[in-house]
């Protein structure tokens, strides 16, 4: 393959996916190959596969050279984005934002924050909840998520043991923030947010009990 471009034809279904999920098709993201082997394949060898995110070309980089001089404008709508949200979200009981290390200088392009005080089907009932509303929420310790340690089996030849890092991790959140957004879209998905876990937060004995 030269580097202005290549083609792999094959008839090997594991050989063709395992290019697919190579090139940077990590979660889902191999679905949007037209032609592609069955899901099952890629389920099958998707956790042995690194990803090398070579996704880039001509065209891709002809694109991006004139947003160079622009970096520093959108890296400060981001961080602008990324403070907004960390106040809308300070005052909502189960969720804690992450303190950014005073050393690291952040692009906040998606938003992280815990949840706190959510068994693991709360926390899937909320997920199933704020997509209803459209809102887009990963999980970072779900299973088919790609910076999930569990995931990287390609890397190591025996599963570690990370108790704290899976406490973590199992109820830490993220979600994109497209300079699209405007400050009203920022505070509806706060106030989404902490209406879904207002009702959640509540055993349904509990609930019921606060009817009566």
């Amino acid at each position: 393959m030269r580097a202005r471009g290549g083609i792999l034809v094959t008839d090997d279904p594991e050989l063709a996916a395992y290019a697919i999920l190579a090139a940077g098709s990590y979660e889902l993201l191999y679905q949007k190959h037209l032609a592609r082997p069955d899901d099952t394949v890629f389920e099958k060898i998707k956790l042995e596969v690194p990803n090398f995110s070579l996704r880039m070309s001509n065209l891709t980089a002809a694109v991006l050279r004139p947003q160079i001089p622009e970096l520093d404008e959108k890296i400060l709508a981001y961080n602008e984005f990324y403070s907004e949200l960390e106040t809308l979200f300070d005052g909502i009981e189960q969720v804690k934002a992450p303190a950014v290390l005073p050393q690291v200088s952040r692009v906040g392009d998606s938003f992280q924050f815990n949840l706190v005080g959510m068994t693991s089907s709360q926390v899937q009932d909320f997920l199933n909840r704020a997509q209803e509303q459209g809102i887009e929420l990963q999980i970072f310790g779900h299973h088919d998520n790609a910076r999930y340690f569990r995931n990287w089996k390609y890397s190591y030849n025996q599963m570690p043991e990370l108790d704290k890092t899976e406490e973590i991790i199992t109820a830490a959140c993220d979600f994109r923030i497209p300079l699209t957004f405007s400050q009203n879209d920022l505070a509806l998905i706060a106030s989404i947010v902490e209406d879904l876990l207002s009702e959640i937060n509540y055993a349904p004995e509990i609930r019921e009990r606060m009817k009566a």
